[in-house]
């Protein structure tokens, strides 16, 4: 979705959208949109700077980081920022960031292309761990079975398994010692 600057009128912008789930594919990751992404917002300018404030929102699919299996979630964010044209970054030496300056993006051709921004929004505000529910068990990391579905009775290793090297070569001396002593197995 593409807005021209020069379209905003002196009091403003107000503009609502549902955009298709094809539009914002490229969430990253597996994430993807389940159905359409809907949103409000106003852009307001001062000067070169468009102030842009509103909401998105959308039904995301996500695979669960458990066990593995698709589900979906509502995903909505709030967004607040100020957009400045590229052109004003010429001749910038580097400089420090402060917290407001996380919420200034840039525009280029006089367009401002709010997809990719809404989509970014959308990215940030994905849960870090996906889970399909909070009580989701997971796979069986020996077998791979879904602990969801069934219990599959494996028994864990007694011990660390990165120590079994140690623990063959203990058997070894113990032998080995035991054949000095004149001692039989």
């Amino acid at each position: 979705m593409l807005i021209k600057v020069s379209d905003i009128p002196e009091e403003g912008l107000r503009v609502e959208f549902a955009e298709g789930a094809e539009a914002f594919d490229g969430l990253g990751g597996d994430a993807r949109p389940a159905g359409p992404v809907r949103g409000a917002f106003s852009l307001k300018m001062v000067g070169p700077t468009v102030y842009v404030k509103g909401t998105v929102e959308a039904v995301v699919s996500l695979d669960c980081s458990r066990c593995g299996k698709p589900f979906d979630t509502r995903v909505e964010a709030k967004l607040s920022l100020d957009l400045n044209p590229v052109e004003s970054l010429a001749g910038e030496d580097e400089k420090e960031l402060k917290e407001g300056d996380l919420d200034v993006g840039f525009y280029t051709g006089g367009e401002i292309d709010l997809t990719g921004l809404l989509a970014e929004q959308l990215v940030l505000n994905l849960p870090m761990k996906p889970l399909c529910s909070e009580g989701c068990r997971g796979v069986c990391q020996f077998c791979g079975q879904d602990k969801n579905e069934n219990e599959c009775g494996c028994e864990p290793p007694a011990g660390h398994p990165g120590f079994e090297g140690l623990k063959d070569l203990l058997e070894k001396m113990k032998r080995e010692g035991a054949k000095e002593n004149g001692e039989s197995d």
